[in-house]
């Protein structure tokens, strides 16, 4: 799937940023690399294919979560600070910096790239 390709190369390409981790447009975890499996607990053979709000829930408000989803799906970038929690339920701060991915006009995915600012 051409979709699915554009998002694991362009997630390839940031690799030595931090935690990388590429979705579909519905959130499917498609790409997720060895800093994101030291940071948040899942390997990448158990995150591929999940949905990405499983794996790092967030413990921001549902309509937060709702505006960083709905600027990312109009094909605008988001970066700032994220509260989620880690797959043992440790409550982590991140900085992520999401970008869709734009294929043919439109967004079939994003790729994020997060680094620990806190725990707690």
């Amino acid at each position: 799937m051409v979709a699915t390709a554009a998002v694991r190369e362009m997630a390839r390409q940031l690799d030595s940023t931090g935690a990388v981790i590429g979705t579909d447009a519905d959130g499917t975890v498609v790409y997720w690399n060895r800093a994101a499996e030291e940071l948040y607990g899942w390997r990448s053979a158990e995150a591929m294919g999940r949905d990405i709000l499983e794996l790092t829930p967030s413990t921001m408000s549902k309509r937060e979560g709702a505006e960083i989803m709905r600027a990312l799906l109009a094909g605008k970038s988001w970066s700032g600070p994220f509260m989620c929690r880690d797959r043992n339920g440790q409550p982590l701060i991140v900085y992520v910096e999401d970008t869709p991915v734009i294929v043919d006009g439109q967004v079939v995915g994003i790729v994020g790239v997060s680094r620990l600012i806190g725990v707690g």
